[in-house]
């Protein structure tokens, strides 16, 4: 074999990938198709094309919005924003998908901003037993077993997600926009996760909140969007006192609502402030040391 011949098999090798096919067989993947037994050469190629270029552009947009928690904070505006839509009385959306709509966010947002592996496996265990809990007939029962793993999974993943959400927004440097973004959708989450807590202190009791002062008379009275209401005036201390809590747990929830929207304000300023001054006198420091060391090094040392 020529020289010429030999280097072109051997760049003609370096773009082949040899894997182990079923069955025992070698399979040899090209960059333009599949070579190897049983493998279709014609229909297989187009096929495996057309996905990777339906595939391409999900994936590139995937890792742009990888550390980018801006779009999340929007689409969490436009939910609380048009959320009253899917009670109205002339909608007839099931109300799962407002449900699903909300988790959606936060799903997608810890996703977006963890890229830990364990995290990320707690989060997609918590969303399937949600799935299957919503299948259940019977979690509405208030008090069965059904209900409080449902209620408890709920209240769990929107907590879980605003963790994630909030610990990047303190944790991370390499955030792709700036925090204050990020810990605006937090705030928002432990709003919305503390409007799920009502909902279940509504289903234990359905009297353990007034509207504008006259007690209700069923659990219908107070709708979920109400509740949302609720949540984010207690957490924003705005106090107008249109709905107030009768019931001993409402209040003592309440309570602990106000003082985590106080203090999570004051934190995230302090850290949005404090932090990046941190960084700069860190790395000052750090660029002081490797001058101070670089004079020992170069010097040669003294007979």
């Amino acid at each position: 074999m020529s020289e010429c011949g030999y280097s072109a098999l051997v760049v003609y090798m370096h773009d082949l990938e040899v894997r182990q096919g079923s069955g025992g067989h070698r399979t040899i993947h090209h960059s333009s198709g599949v070579i190897g037994p049983g493998a279709p050469m014609t229909h297989g190629v187009g096929m495996d094309h057309q996905s990777v270029v339906a595939v391409r552009p999900i994936r590139g947009f995937w890792r742009h919005m990888q550390g980018r928690s801006m779009p999340l904070m929007v689409s969490l505006f436009l939910l609380l924003l048009l959320y009253p839509v899917f009670e109205s009385p002339a909608n007839e959306l099931p109300s799962w998908l407002a449900r699903w709509l909300f988790a959606l966010v936060p799903i997608t947002g810890a996703l977006i901003l963890e890229g830990r592996r364990w995290p990320r496996l707690c989060l997609f265990l918590l969303v399937a037993s949600l799935l299957v809990l919503d299948f259940v007939d019977n979690f509405d029962v208030a008090g069965s077993l059904i209900f409080w793993i449902h209620s408890s999974a709920a209240v769990a993943l929107y907590g879980y997600c605003a963790f994630l959400i909030v610990r990047s927004v303190f944790v991370r440097d390499d955030l792709k926009d700036h925090p204050v973004y990020g810990g605006i959708t937090g705030y928002m989450l432990i709003g919305v996760t503390f409007a799920i807590v009502y909902t279940v202190i509504i289903q234990i009791d359905p009297k353990a909140f007034q509207l504008h002062g006259v007690e209700p008379v069923a659990e219908s009275d107070i709708p979920f969007g109400d509740l949302l209401y609720y949540s984010f005036v207690c957490l924003s201390t705005l106090g107008l006192g249109d709905i107030t809590p009768v019931n001993a747990f409402a209040r003592s929830v309440s309570i602990v609502e106000a003082v985590i929207g106080v203090m999570y304000v004051a934190v995230l300023i302090a850290q949005l402030v404090i932090a990046p001054a941190q960084r700069r006198a860190s790395n000052a420091i750090t660029l002081l040391e490797a001058q101070a060391e670089r004079p020992s090094v170069d010097t040669p040392e003294d007979d």
